[in-house]
């Protein structure tokens, strides 16, 4: 049986001690060294040469997302693995950019834990399910407001189009819209065809997401 052998570094002495006794009980990991801090973390990784690294986030000295990116650049291959009591979508994205092999909650099941370590040795990228919807989330939102931002910088709405515009809001027709400026409905179409260019759309329901964030 291969072993596996880990480095866990977090600040708080009963979660470090507490994680090493748990992994130790399986008979195929050894813990070669704990840290209190990502300085100490990053100096005994090239003493100990680990295979696998559980780094806490949040940590005096160097934090773990800065251990996790110099690991990372001087030793690719080796497994980082992110600890956090927080499901912080800025944590998690910068954990991610730091390539780390996962991002882990700290109220994980020791059986999760176990289980999750072994996946990641066989070259599996890991993060609990709440994380992966978090992560989802932001990156969605960050697209939607980026593709806002690039529609806000070519919308240039003259007047009647502005007219046609605050009666879309307030969730008027075609027809109703020309009922009240007292216009065709087919120039209407054709107002709202040019309105949907300009935002960058191709329908009513994308053109009022687009209106409800300005």
């Amino acid at each position: 049986m291969n072993e596996l052998k880990l480095l866990v570094a977090d600040d708080q002495t009963l979660m470090r001690e507490g994680l090493k006794t748990i992994l130790e009980l399986e008979e195929d990991i050894i813990v070669v060294n704990t840290a209190a801090n990502g300085q100490e973390a990053w100096e005994m990784v090239h003493r100990n040469e680990p295979d696998i690294v559980l780094l806490d986030i949040q940590m005096p000295v160097m934090d773990g997302i800065c251990c996790a990116r110099q690991i990372k650049q001087h030793h690719p291959d080796m497994i980082v693995l992110l600890l956090s009591t927080f499901m912080d979508e800025q944590y998690i994205m910068e954990g991610m950019r730091s390539g780390a092999n996962g991002y882990l909650l700290k109220d994980m099941d020791s059986r999760l834990l176990i289980q999750t370590i072994r996946s990641v040795t066989a070259g599996q990228f890991t993060m609990p399910t709440a994380v992966a919807i978090q992560l989802a989330e932001t990156i969605n939102r960050r697209s939607v407001e980026a593709d806002r931002a690039v529609f806000g910088q070519s919308a240039d709405f003259t007047r009647r189009e502005q007219e046609i515009i605050t009666l879309m809001r307030k969730g008027l027709s075609n027809k109703q819209i020309a009922q009240q400026l007292y216009i065709h409905s087919g120039t209407v179409r054709n107002y709202i065809s040019i309105i949907y260019a300009k935002m960058g759309v191709n329908d009513r329901t994308s053109a009022l997401m687009y209106l409800q964030a300005k």
